[in-house]
C-alpha cells in the first residue's frame, strides 16, 4: 500500500474506499508543444481511504497494488492522477 499526494483536480470528486482505480504519475512538459518530458508510469490500484483536501486543496489517498507497482509508482517523477474504473466488490 502506498500513499499518494494529489493536486486539486487530479482525481474525480467522490473518490472513496472500494473504488477501483489506474494511477498515472505524468512527468512535467519538457516544453515542447507541452509532451511530457518523461515516461509516464501507470499502475491498476484499489482505493483504500482518501483524507479530505487540506487547505491548499491537496488530497492523499492510501492505495493497494502489487509491492513491484507501489515501487515503481512511489519513485516516478511528477504528479500523479487518478482515473476511476470501477467499485470494487
Amino acid at each position: 500500500m502506498i500513499a499518494v499526494s494529489l493536486k486539486p483536480g487530479r482525481a474525480p470528486a467522490g473518490v472513496a474506499a472500494g473504488v477501483q482505480v489506474l494511477v498515472m504519475v505524468v512527468p512535467a512538459s519538457s516544453g515542447n508543444a507541452g509532451a511530457p518530458a518523461g515516461q509516464v508510469e501507470q499502475a491498476e490500484a484499489a482505493v483504500v481511504s482518501a483524507a479530505p483536501a487540506d487547505t491548499s486543496g491537496t488530497t492523499v489517498v492510501s492505495l493497494l497494488m502489487t509491492s513491484a507497482n507501489a515501487v515503481r509508482i512511489a519513485g516516478a517523477s511528477g504528479d500523479a492522477v487518478l482515473v476511476v474504473q470501477g467499485r470494487a466488490g
